[in-house]
């Protein structure tokens, strides 16, 4: 499966550029990518030593689901929690090891807890490409009864306990197959780090710690975590979707992945409860 970026569409001439115009469209993506090392979805056993493992599920499992925020976008349990600053340090030592590059900061990361409510809605992760900010992700199995493996462009990761994902959920597809159970006992919990370049969009243009190019700054003013929100940004990943969907759902019908649960994607209603992240850069 391709990376959605317009230098890899095999057809350009044939987009239709009804959202946003392509000189604008080159710029925004230009602004995403640069300064990023991209790399293949590859999954990582034993993330965490024991010994920080055993910290770290302690205090994800310790959280009460009637005192976290319920995300009814996704049909999941998430929240912002706090970690031990060593086990924060350590997974971002970690990934910038595996990727190679030291330009990984933190960005946000949260816990989530997926199964079925008394109400009867089913944990989902339809396909898509993440708004949030998040040039690097982790994604890290805490606990589960059962498996729900994801797809990060067209490979399958099934995890387990301390095993992790790392991928770039910002820029590439990514969905889980159908939960395809009734029983309301059975849950999966994963922690999410999303990081980010000292550059990404999410810095604002008047902190200090970036050095982006003045040209940049002066493109796009208003740089920072609210640029998601922005119409430009959203005309954007739009225009994105369009130009890229057909190719991706062509190449998965002849792939052997899992069926794309395409009625579970949530309502207008639903999308509109999409929560925002409060904490972006907070460490």
């Amino acid at each position: 499966m391709i990376r959605p970026l317009l230098k890899n569409h095999p057809k350009p001439d044939s987009i239709e550029w009804v959202v946003c115009d392509k000189e604008t469209y080159m710029a925004v993506e230009d602004l995403l990518t640069r300064d990023v090392t991209f790399f293949e979805p590859f999954m990582v056993d034993q993330f965490y030593s024991d010994e920080d493992f055993k910290e770290l599920k302690e205090i994800c499992l310790s959280h009460n689901l009637k005192n976290l925020d319920y995300n009814q976008h996704l049909q999941k349990w998430e929240e912002e929690i706090e970690l031990p600053q060593h086990l924060v340090d350590k997974a971002i030592n970690r990934i910038r090891e595996l990727v190679g590059t030291d330009d990984i900061h933190h960005g946000y990361y949260f816990y989530t807890h997926h199964q079925i409510t008394e109400d009867g809605r089913k944990p989902r992760l339809p396909l898509h490409i993440d708004f949030s900010p998040g040039s690097y992700f982790i994604g890290l199995h805490i606990s589960s009864n059962r498996d729900w493996p994801c797809v990060f462009k067209d490979q399958i990761f099934t995890i387990k306990e301390n095993q992790a994902i790392i991928a770039q959920t910002e820029f590439d597809y990514h969905w889980r197959p159908s939960w395809n159970s009734d029983d309301p006992n059975e849950y999966y919990a994963v922690l999410l780090f999303h990081l980010r370049h000292k550059n990404h969009w999410s810095i604002p243009n008047n902190d200090p710690s970036q050095d982006r190019d003045p040209k940049v700054n002066e493109r796009f003013p208003n740089l920072g975590p609210d640029f998601v929100y922005s119409e430009v940004h959203d005309n954007y990943k739009v225009q994105q979707r369009k130009n890229f969907d057909p190719i991706y759902i062509e190449r998965h019908a002849e792939s052997d992945l899992p069926p794309i649960p395409w009625d579970e994607r949530p309502t207008a209603e639903d999308a509109a409860k999409e929560k925002r992240i409060k904490n972006i850069g907070a460490n």
